[in-house]
């Protein structure tokens, strides 16, 4: 009963203008940690409020509490995220666009209440236009390489693995991993009948799953990914939705392996085309850019070691922290 009761109340979250959207409703009751963190910000005297929880408990806050500096992470666009989703068709592509529209109007509603957003991205930051724009910034997120181990490569081995890395459970990774299986490999196979594909991450769908075979091998959850990683000749990403920073593309680039992804993937990264990270959108274009790699040891490795260097100079947790406290007490970022 109870169970039908909540569902109920989600439908009618879902369809109400003023709802969250589908897919972020949440039945929680916060009001005892609202008043009790309310009291503590107004006794503490804090100078800045950090926010990265939900919206409306982070507007009650700083509704009560006007003096501290208040800064909403939100880390990923909640409305490119919709915006991106798979083509939908019919009705569910007018609740698509219904559930697009409802997070547009949120993270405005965010945006001017506060005295800074941050998001992780400049494609996420750009997605809703804001009367404050002023107080919108971009703080990429840093890479944790501490644990890696990248090891030197065997270029010289006649068969080529291409990866794929991400949690495998995830619809985004999920799709991607269909299209780099189902459609990228066999257009590869025709110009390099020794390629093989290894998918690395945690939690693989049933579907992933069904995607084994004596070509393609799925890891699965495992304890470390660089190990797995080292295995690998070239990554490709064929995102066709999602949103915020790719770190597995960061990931996979530090470890000195060449990166072939797509433009909406490419668009948080931002690295040099051809030269740190390669960029194709069609099946062909991917199937050819990955397959250049492949075949040409000296191309596959001047990509890896200039991607490398890319994440170390640009991603590293130095250099994200200090744009973070930018953000925090000064109200700007570094150029």
């Amino acid at each position: 009963m109870f169970g039908g009761i909540r569902k109920l109340r989600t439908i009618l979250a879902g369809l109400d203008p003023n709802g969250e959207p589908f897919g972020a409703i949440r039945h929680q009751d916060w009001s005892r940690a609202v008043a009790f963190l309310i009291q503590r910000i107004n006794r503490a005297n804090y100078h800045v409020v950090l926010w990265a929880a939900d919206y409306k408990v982070g507007l009650a806050i700083r509704r009560a509490t006007p003096k501290p500096r208040f800064v909403f992470d939100l880390v990923d666009s909640w409305t490119l995220h919709s915006r991106r989703s798979r083509r939908r068709f019919g009705l569910l592509k007018i609740a698509g666009s219904y559930t697009t529209w409802k997070c547009m109007r949120i993270e405005r509603r965010i945006r001017d209440a506060v005295d800074a957003s941050i998001y992780i991205s400049a494609a996420d930051s750009q997605a809703v236009k804001s009367t404050r724009p002023e107080n919108v910034f971009v703080v990429p997120n840093g890479v944790y390489v501490d644990d890696a181990v990248p090891k030197e490569h065997d270029y010289d081995r006649s068969t080529s693995i291409i990866g794929f890395l991400g949690n495998m459970s995830y619809e985004p990774n999920v799709h991607a991993a269909h299209r780099l299986v189902e459609r990228v490999l066999p257009a590869v196979l025709l110009r390099h009948p020794d390629a093989r594909v290894l998918i690395i991450g945690r939690n693989p769908a049933p579907s992933v799953q069904s995607l084994r075979s004596e070509r393609v091998t799925i890891s699965g959850t495992v304890a470390e990914i660089w190990s797995f990683m080292a295995k690998v000749d070239a990554f490709v990403f064929p995102m066709a939705s999602g949103a915020g920073l790719q770190n597995k593309i960061l990931e996979a680039m530090y470890a000195g392996i060449p990166v072939v992804t797509s433009s909406l993937s490419w668009e948080s990264v931002r690295a040099a085309h051809g030269v740190e990270i390669l960029v194709a959108d069609t099946d062909d274009q991917i199937a050819l850019r990955t397959t250049e790699l492949l075949l040409d040891t000296a191309y596959r490795r001047a990509v890896g070691i200039s991607g490398r260097e890319f994440v170390k100079r640009s991603f590293g947790w130095p250099e994200a922290l200090r744009q973070y406290e930018l953000v925090l007490f000064a109200g700007r970022s570094s150029p």
